[in-house]
């Protein structure tokens, strides 16, 4: 039987973070985590669930970033390849789903026909957090979808460059009903000390996200509830080459 026969949602592989009892709290800090991982590296399949980073500690820690995910590419480069996935019901202080760490390093995911739906981080970075402090980290992103993820700055998808390079691409995936607190209920670009941060968005479609303030911010898309540029200093933004809204 050819892989590309699979039928995966009628033979659905899960991978959980649920241990001891069941409910969220003592769950695993993260369910995968991948170190220098090449493009020879492939996730395919699998449902990525329960994760929990609720520890203590600061940005970069395991115990608190990525709960399905912690892809490390610091002081090295880790840029495996994800597909088929259904990310759901994960939490984490940033990057409910995912955390890409590129410091020191390059942090360069692919990141494709993936549904991230439910997930929720404390702070930044709902279903992704993109890290390019002092490293490269520009992800691709294609034909994902992202429902009901929910956080403080970017609900879905926040990209940092601090003192490096954040440069996402994000290609033909829907966002709908995703909520930030503040800002970004969809992209959320935060750009500090000299470093490039600019999401490229082709072909999305957008749809019921909200975010509770900051609804009329410039370089922000829809409103100011869907992609908003964080600015201190010199700006960061969100390139848009086609975006529509259903």
């Amino acid at each position: 039987t050819a892989l590309q026969q699979r039928n995966i949602q009628s033979n659905l592989t899960t991978l959980s973070g649920e241990i001891g009892t069941i409910s969220q709290e003592d769950n695993t800090y993260t369910v995968i985590y991948t170190r220098h991982a090449g493009s020879d590296t492939e996730i395919d399949g699998f449902v990525i669930t329960g994760g929990h980073s609720n520890g203590i500690g600061s940005i970069g820690d395991i115990k608190v970033c990525g709960g399905a995910w912690f892809n490390d590419g610091s002081n090295g480069e880790s840029s495996p390849i994800v597909r088929n996935c259904i990310f759901q019901d994960n939490v984490a202080r940033n990057g409910g789903a995912i955390y890409n760490f590129a410091k020191n390093g390059v942090c360069n995911p692919t990141i494709e026909n993936c549904q991230f739906v439910g997930n929720s981080a404390d702070l930044d970075g709902g279903a992704i957090f993109n890290d390019g402090n002092m490293g490269v980290c520009n992800p691709v992103i294609n034909n994902c979808n992202f429902t009901r993820n929910a956080a403080t700055y970017g609900a879905c998808i926040l990209n940092v460059g601090k003192s490096g390079q954040c440069r996402p691409l994000i290609n033909e995936s829907a966002f709908t009903n995703n909520s930030s607190l503040v800002r970004g209920s969809v992209v959320y670009n935060h750009r500090e000390q000299g470093s490039n941060c600019e999401a490229t968005m082709t072909s999305c479609r957008t749809d019921d996200n909200d975010s509770m303030v900051g609804k009329e911010v410039s370089n922000t898309l829809n409103g100011g509830s869907n992609a908003e540029a964080k600015k201190p200093g010199k700006s960061s933004g969100i390139r848009v080459v086609a975006m529509g809204k259903n």
